[in-house]
């Protein structure tokens, strides 16, 4: 098998550029659905390290941009009650 290529039990030939998901695991199996093997390019899931990254300092330029009330209501609703933004930014100081 070439170097770098994966074949899954459904006989797809899938490249490295999906086994750099970051729900994909060692087995091959998604972190995120119940499934049995990586669907691929049709996977709506399928993120890699840079979008991820991407995607996560969006989210937290977009908290900060909130006034403090809203920002504490969304924090004590998802993250009990610390923002990790602020977090972040306290560790840098």
């Amino acid at each position: 098998m070439e170097k770098g290529k994966f074949f899954l039990s459904s006989g797809t030939d899938n490249s490295t550029e999906f086994t750099r998901c970051i729900h994909l695991t060692a087995y091959f199996r998604c972190d995120v659905l119940n499934v049995k093997e990586c669907i691929g390019e049709k996977c709506s899931f399928r993120q890699t390290a840079d979008e991820a990254k991407r995607s996560s300092d969006k989210w937290k330029a977009r908290i900060m941009t909130l006034d403090g009330a809203e920002q504490k209501r969304i924090a004590d609703k998802y993250w009990g009650g610390k923002i990790p933004q602020q977090e972040t930014n306290k560790e840098r100081i």
